[in-house]
């Protein structure tokens, strides 16, 4: 486990396991690149404060909180965070 990771470092690894979130469902399936909040504040125009993450079923937009991420551990589960929500 990288606790020691910067939030930027960790947008890069998460970015990292996009698209083999991707290919757990099916290499057909089209979404476009999660936005990674990197604060609470960031998160608050998207109701995502002290979320972890979401998908916007309007515009199938995935949204990952990365600073709740880091406060609740989960910094190597972004495959089963980043899954979960397509």
């Amino acid at each position: 486990m990288v606790a020691t990771a910067t939030l930027p470092e960790l947008k890069t690894r998460w970015l990292a396991a996009w698209p083999e979130a991707l290919e757990r469902w099916s290499r057909y399936t089209q979404l476009r690149e999660p936005i990674f909040l990197l604060s609470d504040k960031d998160a608050k125009p998207y109701d995502m404060a002290s979320q972890i993450a979401a998908i916007r079923l309007l515009d199938q937009l995935i949204m990952v909180n990365l600073q709740h991420v880091k406060e609740l551990g989960l910094d190597e589960c972004a495959l089963a965070v980043l899954a979960h929500e397509i």
